[in-house]
């Protein structure tokens, strides 16, 4: 029996079934590890091959928007994710002075997120991949709070009282949609702005 066994172990059709199963091995191995997947509200980024984009500029990474891509073994690696989800953002200022010298505290609660859309998308990959979401909220923040206190200081106390989200939208289109936009990021909405006279 033992010499059946090694006569079979030494034949070429034995041989040849230990290299398919290998070969199949490795090509299952390379079809999972190859398979990317990426959420709805996400996007994904691969690095590694020169990918051009639509205004006719090259860069070094291709960008998954929701569903499944075939990522090239060697060529391409995972570089990272980055979230599209909405978050809240929440500025207060307190004794923020407005105009005519008078102080108020401001409170501004707004839903920002990395945009979707291009170049917007690119700068955002530039700018925030391998942050996390808490710093891209911070940087969306910081933004906000500037062109928050500009706001203030462009209108009375009076002024700033009858602005409603409507309104409050209108006067970051001035100036926060073009510095979000430079960094990745949008405003979808604006959901509370409370101004209260300084404590």
């Amino acid at each position: 029996m033992t010499a059946l066994i090694l006569a079979n172990a030494t034949s070429p059709i034995f041989a040849i079934l230990i290299v398919v199963v290998f070969g199949f091995g490795i090509a299952i191995y390379f079809l999972l590890t190859a398979i990317v997947i990426c959420g709805p509200n996400e996007v994904l980024i691969l690095s590694g091959r020169a990918h051009p984009l639509p205004d006719g500029s090259v860069v070094g990474y291709r960008v998954i928007r929701g569903g499944r891509a075939i990522r090239f073994p060697f060529l391409e690696s995972l570089a990272g994710r980055i979230s599209l989800t909405p978050q809240t953002v929440c500025v207060q200022l307190p004794s923020a002075l407005a105009k005519g010298g008078s102080r108020v505290d401001l409170e501004f609660e707004a839903q920002v997120r990395v945009s979707a859309r291009d170049p917007e998308l690119t700068n955002a990959i530039e700018r925030f991949l391998g942050h996390t979401i808490e710093e891209v909220g911070e940087v969306a923040r910081n933004t906000l709070e500037g062109h928050l206190r500009t706001a203030a200081g462009n209108r009375s106390p009076e002024e700033l009282q009858h602005l409603d989200e409507r309104s409050l939208r209108e006067v970051f289109k001035e100036g926060a949609d073009d510095d979000l936009a430079k960094i990745g990021l949008e405003l979808v909405s604006v959901s509370r702005f409370r101004v209260q006279p300084a404590k």
